[in-house]
């Protein structure tokens, strides 16, 4: 079973006034993930923070449920493991309640966020991205690059 150990820091930068970083560790879980506010649109730091917020607790809640449960899954992918089916549907789950919240309030209107995700599975790493943020493996002093945008 892969061990990581991950830690988590994020920084306002150059160009922006407000973070609108969010980022997600959990070494017992075995799930790291950073969100980040679209481009300065309106609530990205809102966005980012109901993504990490929502992914984390769905894959809590049902990681260890039976696939039969139905408020488990929308869908389910037979050619995926248990762990990747869950995060997927924690993903798609994330994707909608923002979706929703963005067209409950004015302030919140176009509000969104990207999301580079790992989480181990196993011997394997399970690895998603949404949007413009990007998953890289580092390996004997190189980074390649894991994502597609």
């Amino acid at each position: 079973m892969l061990n990581l150990v991950g830690a988590g820091l994020t920084d306002v930068g150059l160009k922006r006034e407000k973070n609108e970083d969010s980022f997600f560790v959990d070494n017992n879980l075995g799930l790291y993930m950073v969100a980040d506010g679209m481009g300065g649109a309106a609530s990205g730091e809102v966005a980012s923070k109901m993504v990490t917020e929502i992914v984390s607790g769905y894959i809590r809640r049902y990681l260890n449920e039976p696939i039969e449960n139905p408020q488990r899954y929308d869908s389910y992918d037979g050619q995926l493991s248990h762990r990747a089916n869950t995060l997927m549907q924690a993903i798609h789950h994330a994707n909608r309640l923002v979706y929703q919240a963005a067209h409950k309030k004015d302030q919140h209107k176009g509000m969104g966020s990207t999301l580079a995700v790992l989480m181990v599975d196993g011997d394997d790493a399970l690895v998603a991205n949404v949007g413009d943020s990007r998953v890289f493996r580092s390996r004997g002093g190189r980074l390649e690059r894991l994502t597609v945008d």
